[in-house]
């Protein structure tokens, strides 16, 4: 038994019509098939609309033109307040004191080192390597600038100033150095001998040190601080405290310095 052709009817008659197939017109379809109504809308009419609510759309539609001009106003100043507060009485006595000490706190930004350093970190290296007046001099002078502009700062704003790592930075580490330069390698060998080869400028300079430290960080932050530095100077664990207190600088009443 042959299989019958896999097209269907034959080539002459189409099924269930039994019109011809010959070329001559499409063929139509049997009755018993109907034809799928069109739809009578777009289906992109059921897109949900991206714009505002028509209610939102009456709201402002019915705001005078004024009120929607003031409105718009509020709204661009609300912006920029929010992504530029404005500066504080402090924020701005801050920012004074930077730009006074840009070229030795601070890197200098017209700098075109590849690795930069600030003033006073090269001016702090050399008075380490020569230990003499001459090799400090400018280090002690523009340190006593960046202490003038301290001074300068209100009361209320010396907590944030001293929040700076710099300014904390600077405040200890010339403290530590002027307390080591006074000390020498060694015990000095009198308590007259105590100040090494710093003269009364220097001591002064040492007490205003003492003093912004106070002032700005704590009592007792100047209290650890001078701790710290009487059990690092060289050799100390060999004396009793009270023997490197008399010998150093730290024991120095400062109430006899401007």
């Amino acid at each position: 038994m042959e299989l019958g052709s896999l097209d269907g009817p034959s080539a002459s008659q189409d099924g269930a019509s039994g019109e011809p197939k010959d070329g001559r017109g499409p063929p139509r379809l049997p009755n018993s098939i109907q034809r799928i109504p069109q739809p009578t809308h777009s289906i992109d009419s059921h897109r949900p609309s991206m714009c505002y609510p028509s209610g939102m759309k009456q709201f402002f539609s019915t705001l005078p033109k004024s009120v929607l001009a003031f409105l718009a106003l509020t709204g661009g100043i609300l912006f920029i307040v929010i992504g530029d507060p404005p500066k504080t009485v402090c924020d701005a006595q801050m920012d004074l004191f930077q730009k006074d000490q840009q070229t030795f706190l601070y890197e200098d930004p017209k700098s075109k080192a590849e690795k930069k350093t600030t003033k006073f970190d090269r001016l702090f290296e050399h008075c380490k390597v020569t230990n003499a007046p001459g090799g400090c001099f400018e280090l002690f002078q523009l340190t006593k600038r960046m202490l003038d502009g301290l001074n300068s700062v209100p009361v209320s704003c010396r907590g944030e100033v001293a929040g700076s790592t710099k300014v904390k930075n600077a405040l200890s580490l010339m403290t530590e150095l002027m307390v080591r330069l006074a000390w020498g390698s060694d015990s000095p060998g009198t308590v007259a001998q105590k100040f090494g080869w710093l003269d009364i400028a220097d001591i002064s300079l040492y007490c205003r040190l003492k003093a912004a430290y106070s002032d700005f960080l704590g009592v007792s932050a100047w209290e650890g601080l001078r701790e710290k530095l009487l059990k690092g100077l060289p050799n100390a664990d060999q004396y009793p405290r009270s023997h490197v207190w008399d010998h150093s600088i730290l024991s120095e009443n400062c109430s006899s310095y401007p």
